[in-house]
């Protein structure tokens, strides 16, 4: 029997919390000091600036009585939690429509080896999830596209590359969460795909590259066909145990995804669901909340293991597969004693922006249409106001053509406008030429009616889709549409780009791929 310091530890090591600052605060360092807590997962509330990262990186390493798991969200476009201290990535939608392999790679590295640089040694990609459901409203843009084939054959270039630079790249959400209608930080995902198409297309992917993948992440979906009962993947036996470890005979590490997620939460216990997915085969188990919730997880967990419900050797299974990928504690940057290390840092950081600005402006498509030409005459920019994304390609487009708002302007409207918004800004519009901007108006339908009405007072009329480009389907009115796959900044900067050239080469899943069965 393990003596109670060395139980806590073995627990611990199963947690990875969520530093809720941009230095660390004294509860996580003394919990990583006490081994209590594995590892940390970064936000981009913690990437404030490039020496503020590093510090705190450093001192989080520095702290750990574990070799501490050091993972982030880095995926590209909508999801990268360091593009205000590394370089900005296209989205993986965005790099798959750029048709460009060699690119992928380079990119992939690039981006991995600055993150190892600074002391990261796990990244949470590549996003393996294959787009069946076109108003997904948590994957969209983070997958490779709609065809089983494409996701696997990025998804290993990204795989590749990332451990080529001697990061631990982690495969995610098994078993797929391209089907399902529901977001899981608000509510349990569901797949309801029959078996058959669930191995054809969800799990395909999975199984096509699970020899790149040391890490497989569960997702906090329902998969109707496999659990009769409403059983996330994350805590489902049947879904870790019986089909990834038994059947595909993955023998690496399983990570959950975040537990503190409504899709969890929501019908479980925070504790109790933490102490299901050990049992359900999971070694590393994210808690992303608050320090009171990773306590709570961790007092769970420890009640666990020491009644015997998880046992010692299902503790010592996860020890070894995590010491295997985890082995050595990961060389940091710090900004003061390493000024050298951390100046080819800064430079590897500027060199590479161009690289990754042109991937983003290649990845754009025409999907209806043509480029209009912007420069010749008036025209209004109609962009939705998002709380995250800022989606200002009214900015870029007056920067990249060098004239002002009198012959560009821009008019913002709801995320979701009523039905009198919607009427006043037709009233402004008419008779003007609009560049009509979308944000998953799949899911946020409303968009879609403003654009009816809109397309129907104007002259001449251009739609960009700046997320999902299945947009598209909702906008039979628009004569000229383009796809951006991506809302970040350095997509809306690559979109503006294009408008100069009036040259789009991306190859976008609307078009490339076929329709999902």
């Amino acid at each position: 029997m393990a003596g109670k310091q060395e139980l806590e530890k073995q627990v611990g090591r199963l947690l990875i919390g969520r530093v809720p600052a941009t230095d660390l605060t004294p509860e996580y360092k003394a919990a990583l000091e006490a081994g209590t807590v594995g590892g940390i997962c970064l936000f981009r509330e913690n990437a404030e600036t490039l020496e503020q990262l590093a510090t705190l990186i450093g001192d989080a390493v520095s702290a750990s009585s574990h070799v501490p798991v050091v993972c982030t969200d880095q995926e590209g476009g909508a999801v990268q939690r360091f593009d205000r201290a590394i370089t900005p990535l296209p989205s993986a939608m965005a790099l798959a429509a750029s048709a460009d392999e060699e690119t992928v790679e380079k990119i992939t590295c690039l981006s991995a080896r600055q993150l190892k640089m600074l002391g990261v040694n796990c990244l949470l990609a590549p996003v393996l999830d294959v787009i069946s459901n076109f108003a997904n409203p948590i994957v969209s843009t983070r997958a490779f596209g709609i065809s089983p084939d494409k996701v696997a054959k990025f998804g290993r270039i990204v795989a590749e590359a990332i451990s080529a630079e001697g990061i631990v790249p982690v495969g995610k959400h098994f078993p797929g969460h391209g089907a399902t209608t529901e977001d899981s930080h608000v509510a349990l995902a569901i797949n309801k795909l029959p078996v058959e198409a669930l191995w054809k297309k969800d799990i395909a992917p999975f199984k096509t590259i699970l020899d790149a993948l040391p890490i497989v992440l569960t997702g906090h979906i329902w998969v109707s066909e496999i659990d009769e009962e409403p059983l996330p993947a994350s805590l489902s036996p049947r879904i870790t145990e019986s089909i990834l470890r038994g059947y595909l005979g993955f023998k690496g590490i399983v990570m959950t995804d975040d537990m503190v997620m409504k899709g969890i939460t929501a019908s479980f216990g925070l504790g109790e669901a933490c102490v299901r997915a050990v049992e359900a085969g999971a070694d590393l188990v994210l808690v992303c909340g608050s320090f009171a919730e990773l306590q709570e997880a961790f007092d769970a967990l420890l009640a666990a293991a020491k009644s015997g419900r998880i046992s010692a050797e299902r503790l010592e299974d996860s020890r070894k597969r995590i010491k295997e990928q985890f082995s050595k504690k990961p060389v940091t940057c710090d900004p003061e004693k390493q000024e050298r290390k951390f100046t080819r840092l800064t430079k590897l950081i500027k060199d590479g922006e161009r690289l990754s600005y042109t991937a983003s402006i290649k990845g754009i498509s025409i999907l209806r249409g043509h480029i209009p030409e912007l420069a010749g005459s008036k025209w209004t920019v109609l962009v939705p106001d998002h709380p995250r994304y800022s989606l200002d390609l009214h900015k870029h487009i007056l920067e990249t053509l060098g004239v002002d708002e009198s012959v560009i302007a821009v008019r913002r409207y709801p995320l979701q406008p009523s039905f009198n918004e919607a009427t006043a800004i037709t009233e402004e519009m008419k008779g003007q030429n609009v560049v009509f901007v979308t944000f998953r108006a799949l899911h946020f339908e409303e968009q879609f009616r403003l654009a009816q009405m809109v397309a129907d007072i104007t002259r001449e009329k251009v739609a960009v889709c700046t997320d999902t480009p299945f947009d598209l389907h909702g906008l039979p009115d628009w004569p000229n549409v383009l796809a951006t796959h991506d809302p970040s900044d350095q997509a809306m900067k690559a979109m503006a780009q294009v408008f100069a050239t009036r040259i789009a080469t991306g190859s976008s899943p609307v078009q490339s791929d076929p329709v999902p069965v």
